[in-house]
């Protein structure tokens, strides 16, 4: 069974906190239906606390992100940018790309072997009449 990373789970979790959020907000701010709160009101809990503990438990976290996450509503849409910001600026170990058969065949092509190069890598002088 494939289990979800947990960059997926609070990429979900912050967004249902979000979402929550406006979805409180807008009632408070129309008709005040007490059962959307009620409704509405746990979820964004839930979703809140879930945000908060996948961000202090990520590996790529800093003391920023985690106090981006204690912000409501929108500190886990923060923090997953900050997480996502210093996982594109850490280096990537990448292995070297493996040689095929036909690259091993044919003969590579220095600078210098150009038609019409010249050995200092400067352009041939130019033909004027």
């Amino acid at each position: 069974m494939n289990t979800p990373r947990p960059g997926r789970l609070l990429r979900t979790a912050a967004g249902i906190e979000l979402g929550s959020l406006l979805v409180l907000l807008v009632n408070l701010a129309t008709v005040h239906l007490a059962s959307i709160s009620s409704l509405a009101g746990p979820v964004h809990g839930c979703a809140y606390l879930f945000t908060v503990v996948a961000v202090a438990r990520d590996p790529r976290r800093t003391p920023l992100t985690t106090t981006l996450a204690l912000l409501p509503g929108i500190g886990g849409v923060l923090a997953l940018r900050g997480l996502t910001r210093s996982d594109a600026t850490a280096p990537v170990d990448r292995q070297p790309a493996a040689i095929t058969e036909s690259a091993r065949r044919r003969p590579a092509l220095m600078s210098d072997d150009r038609p019409g190069a010249s050995p200092g890598g400067s352009p041939p002088p130019s033909c004027s009449h």
